[in-house]
């Protein structure tokens, strides 16, 4: 029966499992929160906790607490004015149903994350919305536990029954290439930052499947990914747009006549990399964004892009948490489909001519 200390700390759910009862009993029993627990299943559980060598988290202490009108929000980054739109969203429904908002950037940083997320649990939140690149489930659960709703979006969360806000990344990018194609492009390319959390994994999984329902070739060849987020002034994914637009121009033997963005910031990069390079876009290379960010459509070229309802997505999270709070236990699943809105980025492929730079 023993766990492993060396492996994992044990949680209130290698208990449950154990006991053969629910983590909320065994948090109520650890608690001590004279909550009624008959006593053979109170004396059953404190056994087995001494017996696995389980010892209650700073979390579980802090919340034997009031009542809260606090929520929490835990982003990737602000640098992405996709999620300053989420946010926007988000607060815009807080303030109509009378919560307040608690707000923490995580920087993409997994230990920040969690800082953030214990942060929360001090703060006595009623509930958390979070965006996290690579979740503790453990962690999300202990919130849980300790009467915090959690409600995710566009990250899913493997193992957290919770409301969640889905996007369908994959079908964004199998749209994004069929978009493409129609134009007449056969040599795409996808440009991103580094493929670390399921959203991304998901819709370069996409524009791959995209590719290969019209027979095109996948292959390195056609993925162009930055090697770093670390954050700047400009915003990193800018400054990877440009770094790719670069490796991206001096592909040989030529440069693709379209590219797949992983985002509308990412875009921006591209064109601003490509107009240095003397590489046209629409004429010469065709540009496709992600998000269909609010000025997608004042840069030039306006910004063909797959729209990803940032301030949709944030409202939309509000009011499951709004949903969880009045009724615990209850779990929704609200999801958006891509939509294609295009513009003058993109165009129908021309004869190649190599840049007047000398790029090829």
């Amino acid at each position: 029966m023993a766990l492993d200390p060396k492996t994992r700390k044990p949680t209130i759910y290698d208990i449950a499992r154990i006991c053969g009862v629910s983590g909320a009993t065994v948090s109520r029993v650890l608690s001590d929160s004279g909550y009624p627990v008959k006593e053979a299943v109170r004396a059953r559980v404190v056994a087995v906790a001494k017996e696995v060598g389980y010892t209650p988290n700073a979390i579980g202490r802090m919340l034997r607490r009031r009542e809260s009108a606090d929520i929490g929000v835990v982003l990737p980054n602000l640098s992405n004015p996709y999620f300053t739109s989420v946010l926007l969203g988000l607060e815009t429904e807080a303030h109509r149903l009378g919560y307040n908002v608690l707000l923490a950037s995580s920087f993409r940083d997994p230990e920040t994350e969690a800082r953030s997320l214990r942060m929360l649990a001090t703060k006595q939140v009623a509930g958390a919305i979070v965006s996290l690149t690579r979740p503790d489930a453990n962690l999300l659960k202990d919130l849980q536990s300790g009467g915090i709703a959690i409600v995710t979006f566009d990250q899913v969360v493997e193992g957290l029954k919770c409301s969640r806000v889905e996007f369908d990344f994959e079908a964004a990018g199998k749209l994004a290439v069929a978009h493409l194609h129609a134009l007449g492009h056969r040599d795409i390319a996808f440009a991103s930052s580094p493929i670390d959390r399921p959203s991304r994994r998901s819709l370069q999984r996409g524009f791959l499947e995209g590719l290969a329902a019209f027979g095109i070739p996948g292959g390195e060849h056609r993925i162009f990914l930055g090697t770093s987020e670390a954050e700047g002034t400009e915003g990193y994914e800018v400054e990877n747009g440009r770094r790719l637009a670069g490796r991206l121009a001096g592909r040989s033997p030529r440069v693709p006549t379209a590219v797949f963005a992983a985002n509308d910031v990412t875009a921006f990069g591209l064109i601003q990399g490509f107009a240095a390079l003397g590489v046209r876009v629409p004429d010469d290379v065709s540009v496709l964004g992600f998000d269909d960010l609010p000025f997608s459509a004042w840069v030039t070229p306006a910004l063909s892009t797959i729209a990803h309802p940032a301030f949709e997505t944030g409202a939309a999270a509000m009011r499951l948490l709004s949903d969880a709070l009045r009724e615990p236990g209850k779990v929704t699943v609200e999801r958006f489909a891509p939509r294609l809105v295009p513009r003058a980025s993109c165009a129908p492929p021309a004869p190649w001519k190599a840049p007047q730079g000398g790029t090829t």
